[in-house]
């Protein structure tokens, strides 16, 4: 029986349980990783990468690559509220996915609206990613006018105090590269109480040089839970740690040293409830090591009120530790083999041949969809062998001579032709989120539709599954479906759902059918010697067509599983030029 690990967020604790259960798999379990950013960032690399000593890609996680590896499902969507009682993460705008054992770690988010002004001048650290967007745009600000620039940084702690050496640095540096030198940038920090109150007086002294104080924040609730990092006096298969959950037993201050060290008794026990085994006790340490960046390459590292170090050594030790932190999730990972983590042995059942899965391996070439073409060589001789006498005389106006992205009817009322075409989406090999696979199918399908010029009407999707398989991946049918008809929806076509169990994989059918004017219909054929190819994919299909047909488009196509190259020799193929 499978059971369904769902990973909320992916925090520092939730990733380092993605690559335990990577490194050494369940059987049974399938782990899900539910965020909203498909890359995340490492907090103890933001102060770096704010001074500007490190890129987007050296700070952050790649959550797809990372996942793959791991042969985990990731679905990218911003989750609304968790139903303990029916076992599942409620989603914006798509189906719930359910759980067996759940793990949040989805960090915090400040409540700026008690504060009069803060929604429209304030920029909150956390989330990380909204931190850097903005940046940017405060960037772009600083470097706009030779005029004096003020920034406050709220809160005194080893955080704050980084945030505002980090800040002052990078905008000072900024405005000096873009020519302004007549006037200042102001970087104030706001602390209720001294700065770095934890912290001896020797580092606050070192830091008071470097900054200008003023006044005061506030703070909020947490997820509580218990020394086995389970949710403290709540369901027993619900897990927490990093920012958003605070230690009933061993209460620790904010840091992103905790949510590192959370992550392998983390994982430990979320296996052994996985297993019915008993759970072990954590006690994060009551002091470490802080290594705190003071916006150059300078640091200051302190432990337990006792230690205290700084210079541009200390920023160097730092950098070797994050870097080899972020590594552990992508340059240290043996991504050449993620042929032997991939989904679809995983997602097969146990009861397939030996003889079935070597097969299903063999064809890991084949293109993701258009019913997993073979190369167009192949396809066009087969389709020479078929039968082209009905194109005339039942009213086949396009049919398997041209090989174009869908078949035309000719059929009532009159003047106006029917459109119609077939796609196939396997699941495995492609992407792992079934809701997304829904939409890029039906996507996939009607850009056939479109690519004749023509208005979808109706479409009829089949969801093949494997019989064995079949109660396993029922929540993923009806995700796929669902996510199939959110699209369609928003196409105003109708879709007619169902499923067959007779198939070797899950995988998603498409039968779409059009109507357009005659003399309307754009086809491969029309392409001219001396006219110029144009390429639609920034602007959309809708307003593309608008503009093709004002400006007298003779010949489309949508450009999918053959590439733009294979694509183009059709259309040249078929107009003869």
């Amino acid at each position: 029986m499978q059971q369904d690990l769902v990973l909320l967020g992916g925090g520092h604790a939730n990733i380092q349980v993605l690559r335990n259960f990577g490194m050494l798999p369940m059987p049974g379990v399938r782990v899900t990783l539910i965020t909203l950013e498909a890359e995340t960032p490492y907090s103890g690399m933001l102060p770096g990468f704010l001074s500007g000593f490190y890129t987007f890609d050296e700070m952050h996680i790649d959550l797809v690559r990372l996942t793959q590896w791991a042969g985990a499902r990731l679905i990218l969507a911003n989750a609304q509220g968790i139903d303990t009682q029916g076992q599942t993460v409620l989603l914006c705008d798509r189906p719930s996915q359910h759980y067996d054992v759940l793990s949040i770690n989805v960090g915090i988010c400040p409540a700026l609206s008690p504060v009069l002004g803060a929604e429209a001048n304030v920029i909150p650290v956390k989330p990380i990613s909204r931190l850097v967007s903005r940046l940017e745009a405060l960037l772009i600000r600083a470097n706009a006018a030779d005029l004096p620039l003020q920034v406050a940084v709220v809160g005194g702690g080893a955080s704050g105090v980084e945030l505002a050496c980090a800040i002052s640095y990078r905008l000072m540096r900024e405005r000096r590269a873009a020519g302004i030198m007549s006037t200042t940038v102001t970087v104030s920090l706001i602390s209720r109480g001294p700065i770095l109150q934890k912290f001896d007086r020797g580092i606050r002294k070192a830091f008071l040089l470097l900054l200008q104080l003023c006044a005061a924040p506030s703070s909020d609730g947490f997820l509580l839970v218990d020394e086995y990092l389970k949710s403290a006096g709540g369901p027993s298969n619900v897990f927490a740690a990093g920012d958003v959950a605070s230690s009933i037993t061993c209460p620790r201050p904010k840091a992103g040293v905790f949510a590192v060290r959370a992550g392998a008794p983390l994982a430990h026990n979320l296996r052994r409830t996985l297993s019915g085994g008993p759970l072990r006790r954590w006690a994060p340490q009551a002091t470490f090591l802080s290594l705190i960046t003071a916006g150059d390459r300078h640091a200051v590292a302190t432990k337990g009120g006792w230690l205290g170090m700084q210079g541009r050594w200390v920023w160097q030790v730092k950098d070797c530790i994050d870097r080899a932190f972020v590594n552990r999730f992508g340059a240290d990972l043996d991504y050449a083999s993620m042929e032997r983590h991939a989904l679809p042995a995983r997602a097969l059942h146990p009861s397939l041949s030996t003889n079935e899965l070597r097969l299903h391996a063999a064809a890991k070439g084949r293109c993701g969809g258009c019913g997993s073409k073979i190369g167009g060589a192949s396809l066009r001789r087969v389709l020479q062998q078929l039968s082209t006498s009905a194109n005339v005389q039942h009213g086949v106006l396009v049919g398997f001579i041209q090989a174009d992205d869908a078949a035309v009817l000719e059929l009532p009322p009159l003047g106006h032709v029917a459109v119609q075409s077939v796609d196939f989406f396997r699941a495995s090999g492609f992407v792992t989120d079934p809701y997304l696979l829904g939409q890029i199918a039906a996507n996939h399908a009607l850009s056939d539709i479109h690519a004749m010029g023509a208005t979808p009407q109706s479409a009829l999707a089949v969801a093949v599954v494997p019989f064995a398989a079949l109660g396993m991946m029922e929540d993923e049918l009806h995700q796929m479906m669902a996510g199939a008809l959110s699209t369609m929806l928003h196409s105003d076509c109708a879709l007619v759902g169902g499923h067959s169990s007779e198939g070797t994989e899950l995988a998603l059918g498409f039968a779409v059918y059009g109507s357009a004017p005659r003399n309307a219909l754009l086809t491969l054929r029309g392409m001219r010697v001396g006219q110029t190819v144009i390429l639609t994919k920034p602007i959309g299909t809708g307003p593309a067509l608008a503009v093709l047909r004002a400006h007298h488009c003779q010949a489309c196509t949508d450009v999918t599983g053959f590439g733009l190259l294979g694509h183009l020799a059709e259309m040249a193929r078929a107009s003869k030029v």
